[in-house]
């Protein structure tokens, strides 16, 4: 019995998306005329109680129709779970015979599903950090002051010579990130800015199809065991080699043992029946639990304890 209660709690969320169907107020407002045709049946004359009761059938008609319309015609997504990418042992030449051998990165993204058979177009996600402060956000950042954050930055080698040196957007003295965009690591429609990366938080997802939003990264600080550093992607994307511009982060923070990082995750787009929402909370024990793993070859070990970090519906 307990079972089934907590089923039908889960289910309420969906009960309130119903409501918001186009036609389900047509479904209400015939229900109650039908309700009122057949109390006033014995009150009045026939003729009168029939009007009202066939007006009640049409419109409770039209209400349905509308309804079987518009969920044949959108579709939902659904969080399929979270992938890791490693790359490792990447090295950057800087000329004149000098090569600087880079970290590995671990890269996590959620594979965002289409369960319909319509295609959802321009797709775009938002993230935000739940429970947590300004004052904590800004202690974890890496600090911009004395020369900038590729100076203080503890694995400064990702980010490039100093030209070209990346920043982070969010800003280090009232650190906020509410509703800032996520990218989509295959881009259906890339948002081109002269002088700049293009965007690349805009798609489109075809039916059964599995498109993979970028989330962070991490990589072991050196000589500091349990302590990482966390890139939250932006709309930039993903850097590259072949990059021309720098592609910036959301965020790129240091994260011990006992942090931990809560990202609210929405998606939505033309199509989609309701936003897709789920929640992946970011600990700092479970990084240095799947970077043990896989320096242990243990790839698939750490895949299902990332798993554990996301959550389908959002408190």
């Amino acid at each position: 019995m307990l079972a089934k209660v907590r089923k039908a709690l889960r289910r309420l969320p969906e009960l309130k998306h119903f409501f918001s169907y186009p036609g389900v107020s047509l479904i209400v407002m015939g229900v109650l005329m039908l309700c009122l045709g057949i109390f006033l049946v014995n009150m009045l004359p026939s003729t009168i109680a029939g009007v009202i009761i066939g007006s009640a059938t049409s419109v409770l008609a039209l209400g349905i129709d509308r309804v079987i319309d518009f969920r044949k015609s959108t579709a939902t997504l659904s969080l399929r779970g979270l992938d890791l990418e490693i790359f490792r042992n990447r090295s950057v030449d800087r000329g004149g015979g000098k090569v600087e051998t880079g970290y590995d990165i671990y890269r996590a993204s959620a594979l965002v599903y289409n369960e319909g058979a319509v295609i959802i177009k321009d797709a775009k996600a938002v993230v935000k950090l739940k429970d947590l402060d300004i004052n904590a956000l800004k202690k974890m950042l890496v600090s911009k002051s004395n020369g900038g954050c590729r100076v203080n930055c503890p694995v400064p080698v990702d980010c490039g010579p100093p030209e070209r040196s990346r920043t982070y957007l969010v800003n280090a003295d009232s650190p906020r990130i509410e509703g800032d965009l996520l990218p989509w690591a295959c881009p259906e429609k890339p948002v081109p800015r002269p002088r700049s990366a293009d965007y690349t938080h805009m798609t489109s997802i075809s039916p059964h199809q599995a498109s993979r939003l970028l989330l962070f990264e991490f990589i072991p600080i050196p000589a500091e065991e349990g302590r990482y550093l966390v890139r939250i992607f932006s709309e930039y994307g993903a850097p590259g080699p072949s990059d021309e511009y720098p592609r910036h982060f959301r965020a790129c923070l240091i994260m011990g043992e006992e942090d931990v990082l809560k990202l609210k995750v929405t998606v939505a787009g033309e199509g989609l029946r309701k936003p897709c929402e789920f929640l992946v909370e970011v600990h700092g024990r479970v990084l240095s639990e799947i970077h043990k793993l896989l320096e242990n070859n243990k790839v698939s070990d750490a895949l299902e304890r990332l798993q554990q970090l996301s959550r389908t519906t959002p408190t």
